[in-house]
């Protein structure tokens, strides 16, 4: 039951009075691309959050992270990520992703298909770009990804993505729900 009830929850936090055909006009806990952080988080508090600038990068973008806490007091996800610029004193977003972790892999296959329907019902996409691979960062090649994009929108693509990690890495299964500009996924890229 209480599956039943964090999946209807999450179709919620898509719906909108009328459908969109901009990532802008897409929200996860209340926040969009183009938002500043700011207006939903203290910046003390953004600037305590997980990062990982220690990664190879040419810092054009900031990837923070911030988990479900008594302070962030996430509604849906279990995790949040985004990712703005590094001297950007109103930390404007340009990509955010929202987690949600899993206890098995049908419960995620069917998080993953029901986020997916309210995603392209929102975005009037008839058919996303379904693809799978094995993830990188799973040396033994056995955690894999299971991936749908929209990627007829002009700004950018919304993507659901379900992480199906093996015994082998520290993570959960869990599904993601990420937004990005054309910049972040060409910065992404290279």
């Amino acid at each position: 039951m209480k599956k039943i009830l964090k999946i209807f929850i999450l179709c919620l936090c898509f719906m909108k009075p009328c459908q969109a055909n901009e990532i802008e006009d897409f929200q996860i806990e209340g926040i969009s691309v183009g938002d500043s952080l700011l207006k939903h988080f203290p910046e003390s508090e953004i600037k305590s959050f997980l990062n990982y600038d220690n990664l190879p990068s040419d810092m054009r973008y900031r990837i923070a992270e911030v988990e479900k806490n008594q302070t962030t007091k996430l509604k849906t996800y279990d995790a949040l990520q985004f990712y703005y610029k590094p001297n950007d004193k109103n930390y404007i977003l340009y990509a955010i992703g929202g987690l949600v972790d899993c206890n098995s892999h049908k419960e995620c296959l069917n998080l993953k298909k029901e986020i997916l329907k309210d995603v392209t019902t929102f975005f009037k996409i008839a058919k996303p770009q379904n693809y799978k691979f094995k993830h990188r960062d799973d040396k033994s090649g056995k955690s894999t990804v299971e991936a749908s994009k929209i990627i007829t929108l002009e700004k950018g693509e919304v993507s659901v993505k379900y992480f199906n990690w093996s015994k082998n890495v520290e993570w959960k299964k869990n599904v993601r729900v990420t937004v990005n500009t054309n910049d972040v996924l060409k910065w992404v890229r290279n």
